[in-house]
């Protein structure tokens, strides 16, 4: 077991009876993340974050530690669909950090356990260099998962999705970045981009006419 795979879920006492904390499963508690219910660590950065003196509110939430074997890990890898891509030119052509048993190396078992931030960077053999990697599929689920929780929420579309984008002419990224769902001026600074819906919003997910590509989606907004 690494540090990788112990996952801490912190659960807002308000929202969930302590009994109700300690019997969530994986599944369980991964779903409530992508619902934006609960938050969620890797072990290694929650304690960055306690060592760094950033908020972790440890007397409003539940605390609840749970851990990722390799072997669901691996699981999940398999059933889910993947399209790890090159941030710069989009191929698929990438190579990326995994735990090989070298005594095994002949046979299907070789493949011992990688971690969720092996897809974030990676080497693009077309680019010949170190770059970081995206996962086209996962983000435009993510997209979608979160398009329907803020529907359910209000009741009608979004009007601003807020990203974050990286730029396929190096490894710089923008957080919190804002693009409208309509066509737009962009003259408004508010916006660092305008699209024609979520449909397009996810075309924006790998390699395309533009300068980035969307990697992270961590909201919608109504205007």
């Amino acid at each position: 077991m690494t540090p990788d795979q112990i996952l801490i879920f912190m659960l807002p006492v308000c929202d969930f009876s302590l009994e109700e904390s300690q019997f969530f499963s994986l599944e369980e508690l991964d779903e409530l993340w992508l619902e934006r219910k609960v938050t969620k660590y890797k072990l290694p950065n929650f304690m960055k974050d306690i060592n760094d003196d950033l908020l972790v509110d440890n007397v409003n939430n539940w605390i609840v530690m749970r851990e990722e074997s390799p072997k669901s890990i691996n699981k999940r890898t398999k059933t889910n669909s993947m399209k790890v891509i090159c941030t710069r030119c989009g191929k698929t052509d990438v190579t990326c950090e995994a735990w090989i048993n070298p005594n095994k190396i002949e046979t299907k078992e070789a493949l011992d356990h990688f971690s969720d931030e092996s897809f974030y960077y990676g080497t693009c053999k077309i680019c010949d260099d170190s770059v970081e990697l995206t996962d086209v599929d996962e983000i435009r689920q993510r997209i979608d998962k979160e398009l329907a929780l803020f529907m359910e929420e209000t009741g009608r579309e979004p009007q601003v999705a807020v990203c974050r984008v990286t730029f396929c002419n190096g490894n710089e990224s923008m957080d919190e970045t804002k693009i409208r769902l309509s066509h737009g001026s962009n003259g408004d600074d508010e916006y660092f981009y305008y699209c024609n819906g979520a449909h397009a919003l996810k075309s924006l997910c790998e390699k395309g006419m533009e300068d980035f590509i969307i990697t992270e989606i961590y909201r919608f907004e109504a205007e």
